[in-house]
């Protein structure tokens, strides 16, 4: 199943989106060409890991003068870093072809800087949700932009929650076209990221998201969602 567009038509995607599938797909390509150690690291030092953030915290309390500034400002880097180090091409597949229609018709709607303040609540909050909750008897560091993906998941369903997605079937190498509600494409998207599943073959060292921090993603996309309602409500006031 291949999304192409929803039923308001084929627009493309917008430059934030264009940035943000390409840096998820760029950042996955080449965690496949890393050496295992230089992977480990680069996971360690973006990637969302209890006991390392918990070292950079430590750090920060330690630290005195200019060293305690540049300590305050490395704790965003794994936040926001995590979503472009995805270790499961299940999720990224999933992530990829979601966002390129709800993430695009977002940014459509707020503009692409509110589009980016809210994919940056939305994952921060998705990622301390992780660091406070995710499972600590999972081997493994977090990765991937899920817990963003969700958040743009939760707000289109409720600024368009009858919308139609076209999608792509092959059926023996014979193209099907349907269109189905957007609820059915966040539902596969949903099954996608069950537990088991979305563990296939993932890269070394890597895991996805917990539910728990999927679950924050898709609130927190529920209360960013004022920053897209603004564009909409200044363009109905110049048109007045």
């Amino acid at each position: 199943m291949i999304p192409l567009h929803d039923d308001l038509g084929p627009r493309g995607l917008t430059p934030l989106t264009w940035l943000l599938l390409a840096g998820w797909v760029l950042g996955y390509g080449l965690a496949l060409d890393d050496p295992l150690p230089a992977l480990v690291v680069t996971q360690r030092e973006f990637g969302l890991d209890a006991a390392a953030w918990h070292e950079r915290l430590a750090l920060v309390s330690r630290a005195e003068g200019f060293a305690r500034v540049l300590a305050v400002a490395a704790l965003p880097i794994p936040l926001v870093g995590y979503q472009f180090l995805h270790g499961a091409p299940l999720a990224l597949l999933a992530n990829v072809f979601a966002f390129s229609i709800c993430g695009a018709r977002l940014e459509h709607r707020a503009g692409s800087l509110r589009f980016l303040l809210f994919h940056v609540f939305v994952g921060v909050a998705a990622a301390l949700v992780e660091l406070r909750c995710g499972a600590s008897d999972t081997p493994g560091i977090a990765t991937g932009a899920s817990g963003a993906v969700a958040g743009s998941l939760s707000a289109y369903l409720v600024l368009r929650p009858k919308a139609q997605v076209r999608i792509l079937f092959l059926v023996v190498l014979w193209p099907v076209f349907l269109s189905v509600p957007v609820l059915v494409l966040a539902l596969a998207w949903a099954a996608l990221h069950w537990p088991h599943a979305v563990q296939l073959l993932a890269l070394p060292g890597s895991r996805p998201l917990d539910p728990p921090a999927l679950l924050a993603g898709a609130v927190a996309g529920l209360v960013g969602l004022p920053l897209l309602y603004a564009r909409a409500s200044a363009r109905g006031r110049r048109r007045r």
